[in-house]
């Protein structure tokens, strides 16, 4: 399967939203409640993805959308760190997420990278991402990665109560 990468646009709020949802519930079926799960709608995310371009750190904000032949296979959004204390280097993974079908298949590693690639080049020298406590498939992928857990700790996760844990990485380039 071949996918399309581009920077992602206010008019894919729609598809963006769908992919959202879609791999909220097949991901978290086992490690959130319904209740959490079912109060996510792509009505209430297309919304959040639409005003994500109004937002005062748009200009430093990296987003990517990847399409394959059915349409929005995985997203990833990413800009300043919205963490308490952190500084103007700092930068944030604030979602990935891939519609099911493109799982295991190279295109989560191609968009953390367009991301990675996208901070560093806007002048950002670490970043960091909040992993569900118990996602052990997307730990994997981000130790994969190069990502390293940084002892952060949250009880709250994409608005739910549900405990996460933040991974860090270097933006600078390898020697």
């Amino acid at each position: 399967m071949t996918y399309e990468i581009r920077d992602a646009t206010r008019d894919d709020a729609h598809a963006v939203a769908q992919v959202w949802v879609d791999s909220w519930r097949a991901a978290y079926g086992d490690l959130l409640t319904s209740e959490q799960i079912e109060s996510r709608t792509v009505e209430l995310r297309e919304g959040h993805w639409a005003s994500e371009f109004n937002h005062p750190t748009s200009l430093r904000s990296v987003r990517l959308i990847a399409e394959d032949d059915d349409g929005a296979a995985g997203f990833v959004t990413s800009g300043p760190s919205q963490d308490d204390g952190a500084s103007e280097s700092d930068a944030e993974v604030r979602a990935i997420y891939l519609a099911e079908r493109a799982w295991g298949k190279g295109l989560g590693a191609e968009l953390l990278q367009g991301a990675v690639d996208g901070l560093r080049g806007k002048g950002f020298a670490s970043a960091a991402l909040w992993v569900l406590e118990g996602n052990s498939r997307a730990r994997r992928f981000y130790e994969r990665e190069g990502w390293t857990l940084d002892g952060g700790h949250k009880d709250c996760f994409g608005g739910v109560d549900a405990p996460a844990v933040r991974y860090r990485r270097s933006l600078e380039q390898p020697k």
